[in-house]
């Protein structure tokens, strides 16, 4: 399971990477936008992207779309229910974070969003449930298999079924082509791994796309980390 906690990593860099070469691109052809900065880790900076259309339902069952995401900072990590390791340890150490951002920073901490890259195994009462185990304050999202890839494409989010040996079944999210497969049905009864982006994606409250925190994600190092993107962004906008 190392393996694959490493593998997420590197695409985790490789779609950080190529966000920063899009944004550093965009800079060059606008001259007269403000600068990167370039000693804030994780922040797309000048042009963040806004993040597109899509319509999934929340932990109560309810509609949420882009639009739920404006007004406030959001923390969208994509994971699965079924995760044996990265996933808990990632929203716990979040619930660490929660307890402290606000006197280490002086900030709101941003509102940390669930999103099941699952959709077969994670229906509402799966991931409200598994959400309000870490703390009743995240939030969770799923919905149709369509609508899970949609997302996860736009947003260059990896999502990829494994066998129990880690071979893959063909299947997931973000794969570049957004066809639907049925290779679930090759394990028996469901049982699968996904190997998947484990970066947090920081949405500012005007809905964009302005920084990346890969991992390692530690809870003394976080809320400096969200800090200084969000200051600079709040001081920019």
């Amino acid at each position: 399971m190392k393996l694959r906690i490493k593998e997420s990593w590197v695409v985790g860099g490789l779609l950080l990477a190529g966000l920063l070469a899009g944004v550093a691109l965009n800079r060059q052809l606008s001259p007269s936008v403000p600068a990167l900065a370039p000693e804030i880790e994780g922040l797309l900076w000048p042009s963040p992207p806004q993040v597109a259309p899509f319509s999934l339902l929340n932990k109560a069952g309810e509609p949420f779309t882009e639009q739920d995401l404006r007004g406030q900072w959001d923390l969208l990590f994509f994971g699965f229910t079924h995760c044996p390791d990265v996933c808990p340890t990632t929203l716990r150490t979040l619930t660490q974070v929660q307890a402290r951002f606000r006197t280490e920073t002086g900030l709101d901490l941003p509102r940390v969003i669930f999103v099941s890259v699952d959709p077969e195994r994670d229906p509402v009462e799966t991931v409200r449930e598994y959400v309000d185990f870490f703390s009743s304050e995240f939030e969770g999202l799923t919905g149709d298999s369509a609508s899970v890839t949609r997302m996860t494409r736009n947003l260059g989010i990896i999502a990829v079924k494994t066998q129990q040996d880690g071979q893959s079944l063909h299947a997931g999210h973000g794969d570049g082509n957004g066809q639907e497969t049925h290779a679930g049905e090759q394990s028996a009864e469901g049982h699968y791994g996904i190997d998947h982006t484990v970066s947090l994606l920081l949405v500012d409250p005007q809905g964009r796309l302005s920084g990346i925190l890969t991992a390692p994600h530690a809870a003394t190092e976080l809320p400096a980390r969200m800090a200084n993107i969000m200051h600079f962004v709040n001081a920019a906008d």
